[in-house]
């Protein structure tokens, strides 16, 4: 099996940011950070982007995330509501 490397850089203020710190203090906090760490890294090779398939739903969006990061779907929805409202994700639409 071929292993590729790729670089994620974080600033070592990372868990010193209000994101992080308030993401701590959520009851599934450190599930978040988990997941937010593992869609930055599977990121890496497209330049911070990732594409999930073309999502009818919320829930088909959270979906496609959780076979990312291999999270339950409902822990996803929850992150990935948090990640948009505090504005550490973009959901972008394209047609593909």
């Amino acid at each position: 099996m071929t292993v590729n490397f790729g670089i994620l850089g974080l600033q070592i203020i990372f868990f010193r940011t209000d994101e992080i710190r308030n993401m701590e203090l959520l009851p599934l906090g450190d599930t978040y950070i988990i997941i937010y760490l593992k869609l930055m890294a599977e990121s890496v090779s497209t330049g911070g982007y990732l594409r999930v398939r073309k999502h009818t739903s919320e829930y088909n969006l959270a979906l496609g995330i959780a076979k990312i990061v291999g999270k339950d779907i409902q822990i996803v929805v929850g992150a990935i509501s948090y990640f948009k409202a505090v504005g550490l994700i973009e959901v972008l639409e394209d047609e593909y």
